[in-house]
């Protein structure tokens, strides 16, 4: 891709690796401009506070929950506590096992609107999902 369409105008070595891997895992998706994959893309790229390097093995899980909320119309839910810079097993409907993965995702009248992103089946550890 041309560097206008990479998510960050002056992408660091670290940011050009997640890119690649994001890619490799989301494919191109993740490059196309206004997307819920971009803005996902976007905020982790440039936004979370957490820059967490590009062999994490909370990136994909992160990069999801992002997904989930930029797919959802994030900024309309009721629970506001999402996307923050802190662990993702604090932020609001969230809960984690011993090892700090996603375990349940609780958005029961969140006012979500939009549709649950299929990439949410990447999160492994995942037993419940109520956005009912």
């Amino acid at each position: 891709p041309t560097s206008s369409h990479q998510p960050t105008s002056r992408p660091t070595d670290e940011n050009k690796l997640i890119l690649q891997m994001l890619v490799s895992i989301f494919g191109e998706r993740v490059l196309e401009v206004g997307t819920p994959h971009w803005n996902a893309t976007h905020w982790c790229l440039n936004v979370d506070s957490m820059k967490l390097r590009w062999d994490s093995p909370f990136l994909v899980q992160r990069y999801v929950l992002a997904l989930l909320y930029f797919s959802t119309s994030g900024d309309g839910w009721r629970v506001q506590r999402f996307l923050t810079p802190e662990k993702e097993c604090n932020w609001a409907s969230i809960s984690c096992n011993a090892n700090d993965f996603v375990r349940s995702i609780m958005m029961v009248d969140n006012n979500m609107d939009g549709t649950l992103p299929m990439e949410i089946t990447m999160l492994s550890q995942l037993e419940r999902l109520d956005v009912s």
